[in-house]
């Protein structure tokens, strides 16, 4: 199964971070070997703001090394795909725990077990006023390699925080 939204009740990622849903690589049970599975955001209009930072939570449970997610970003209507930040990205807190995951073709990514629902975010301001339209979509690939049964990946509260100022803002 691809991604899915409900509430994860697989065997290590049980529940959401807020809220009923969430999105998990199959909600109740392990991922499927050889997976490359895309989660797209809807498209963003950056074009007359600044300052914008990508936030979500997540619960990882992989192989460490072989199986991951990333976020990839395209701002070209989805025609290319870049992937968002390095590993331990100072643009970012909690960015990426490796250097590069195998069935992720040597990318960085976030691999082993989370642990748990924590944080992360990525500062944007690379993309203040842009003019094109930016779409991001989460990623996450396995190999063919029986590891024993892992969860996957769960996403959940994503957003785009925009801070206000409260100078310019008339109450």
């Amino acid at each position: 199964p691809s991604w899915e939204l409900g509430d994860p009740q697989a065997p290590n990622i049980v529940g959401t971070h807020s809220g009923s849903n969430a999105w998990e690589i199959n909600l109740n049970g392990p991922y499927a070997f050889n997976s490359h599975e895309y989660l797209y955001s809807p498209f963003f209009d950056f074009s007359n703001v600044t300052d914008v930072e990508l936030r979500f939570w997540q619960w990882y449970n992989c192989d460490t090394y072989y199986d991951g997610g990333r976020v990839e970003y395209s701002t070209d209507g989805g025609n290319t795909w870049l992937t968002l930040g390095v590993a331990f990205d100072p643009n970012g807190t909690a960015w990426y725990n490796q250097n590069w995951i195998s069935s992720g073709n040597g990318q960085p990514g976030w691999s082993g077990n989370g642990g748990g629902y924590f944080q992360s975010k990525y500062d944007l301001t690379m993309f203040n006023n842009y003019p094109n339209p930016i779409q991001f979509r989460f990623v996450f690939t396995s190999d063919g390699a029986d590891y024993g049964l892992n969860d996957g990946w769960a996403i959940d509260d994503f957003e785009l925080y925009v801070p206000v100022d409260a100078a310019t803002n008339t109450i």
